[in-house]
């Protein structure tokens, strides 16, 4: 006999006592998706990003992984730092509540988006790959530092990652997001430092990729 709430979901019943659990699919479809919503407009960020890098790198003509990434640190920096410098202010303020920068320097976090922009755009253009990762490295490891301390300290802290426009607190979703980024930039501090001993790197000097952009490494 079926139990008379065995249409809402799942259940499994004792037939010797005749006590039945339910679980509630539909209870938990919404669970999750009113826990997506607000990272939504992260997710569409996050998405414009990928694009934007699979095609730069597509008209490049160059298929290396680190052409990829550069592309990607590129989109990221501008996408970011432009919604954070659309609220300048507010950003400012929600910054200073967790990066370990802008805690002891508040002005830091006037001047964060605007860097994220100058580093986009670096990105962008190729220009000294070895200094522009370091910095974005540098970055992007004192607020990885900062959100690893906010979720020890278990406070609800804002997240300013894209501004005024998403309001969701700091928390596992931005570590893992700021510590992808910083293992780009630390990998590909790595790969280019490697390309200037061409006997180790490029064993061949038939790699183009390597001599189209070795001349920027520094």
């Amino acid at each position: 006999m079926d139990h008379p709430h065995a249409h809402a979901g799942v259940c499994q019943c004792d037939h010797k006592d005749g006590v039945c659990h339910c679980h509630d699919d539909n209870a938990t479809k919404k669970t999750l998706k009113q826990r997506i919503k607000p990272y939504t407009l992260l997710i569409v960020a996050i998405a414009v990003v990928i694009m934007f890098a699979i095609i730069a790198t597509l008209t490049t003509g160059y298929t290396d992984l680190h052409v990829l990434m550069q592309y990607l640190m590129a989109g990221y920096f501008l996408v970011f730092g432009i919604m954070q410098t659309i609220s300048l202010k507010k950003s400012a303020k929600m910054l200073q509540q967790y990066d370990t920068i802008a805690k002891h320097i508040p002005v830091y976090g006037y001047v964060y988006p605007p860097l994220q922009i100058a580093l986009g755009v670096a990105y962008l253009l190729w220009i000294s790959p070895i200094i522009v990762n370091t910095i974005a490295a540098s970055v992007l490891f004192f607020t990885l530092i900062g959100i690893i301390n906010v979720i020890e300290s278990k406070d609800k802290v804002r997240c300013g990652c894209l501004g005024d426009t998403m309001k969701v607190s700091v928390g596992w979703v931005t570590l893992v997001e700021n510590a992808v980024m910083f293992a780009m930039a630390f990998g590909m501090i790595i790969y280019f430092v490697a390309t200037l001993t061409p006997n180790v790197a490029n064993p061949t000097t038939g790699n183009s990729t390597t001599r189209h952009h070795q001349h920027n490494s520094l």
